[in-house]
């Protein structure tokens, strides 16, 4: 019989251990599923900056060529206008 309640303990035991495991699996979990979900709000700010950066260097660019196109009309202009 004493033997019976050695295994119930050490069984007990086992599920405590089981059981104490299992809830630091589960915050642990939870940490990183929180840790991904603020990784990704991150990444699409990120994506969208980017996004905005591109088009403002687009616009950017067309506005330095609109302006390197007239300074060649005018210099042409100028060009024509002393010969």
């Amino acid at each position: 019989m004493m033997e019976g309640i050695g295994l119930y303990e050490m069984l007990e035991k086992k599920i405590d251990e089981l059981l104490s495991h299992t809830r630091q699996f589960q915050e642990s979990r939870r940490q990183l599923e929180s840790q991904l979900h603020e990784k990704e709000r991150q990444f699409q700010q990120q994506t969208t900056l980017i996004e905005q950066l591109k088009a403002e260097r687009d616009e950017v660019r067309k506005r330095v060529e609109r302006l390197i196109s007239h300074i060649e009309e005018k210099v042409e202009d100028q060009r024509k206008a002393t010969r």
